[in-house]
């Protein structure tokens, strides 16, 4: 695994890292890897411990957040790519960056709503910018909930 960008960061970083989504082809599903070294009574590496999160829970998340019947919900990450929405589709290849609310969230206003219009109607979107938990800095990813007027 020397090989995969979770281990190359995290070795490069000799610190906790945490990778953004990606899909393993190991566990043949969209997951996210945390790693960290393991160190010795004098401090220094003696390898790492990865385990990686089950992404199947996020959606149980996705199915319970109560919206309208035009309405959807979306998690994307800091480029705009979507992680997880209610249909499962578009995982790490639809983006919604060209969307007025993704780009407020992706630059990091907490939360908001505003309207915008397309060939469907008219939208009302909500909009909010995770911000870790404790030490931990998070991902800087954001929840987008839609809801077609």
């Amino acid at each position: 695994m020397a090989d995969r960008s979770w281990f190359i960061i995290a070795k490069a970083e000799n610190a906790i890292s945490v990778s953004d989504l990606y899909y393993s082809t190991v566990g043949k599903s969209h997951t996210v890897a945390y790693t960290c070294p393991i160190l010795s009574d004098e401090g220094q590496v003696l390898g790492y411990f990865s385990t990686r999160f089950n992404w199947d829970y996020i959606y149980d998340i996705i199915d319970s957040a109560r919206i309208g019947k035009n309405g959807d919900i979306f998690i994307i990450n800091n480029s705009g790519y979507v992680i997880a929405c209610r249909n499962r589709k578009g995982i790490l290849t639809e983006n919604l960056k060209h969307l007025k609310a993704a780009q407020l969230a992706i630059q990091g206003e907490t939360y908001g709503y505003l309207f915008e219009k397309d060939s469907m109607g008219t939208k009302i979107y909500g909009y909010a910018h995770t911000r870790g938990y404790n030490a931990y800095k998070g991902k800087k990813w954001s929840a987008l909930v839609s809801e077609t007027l």
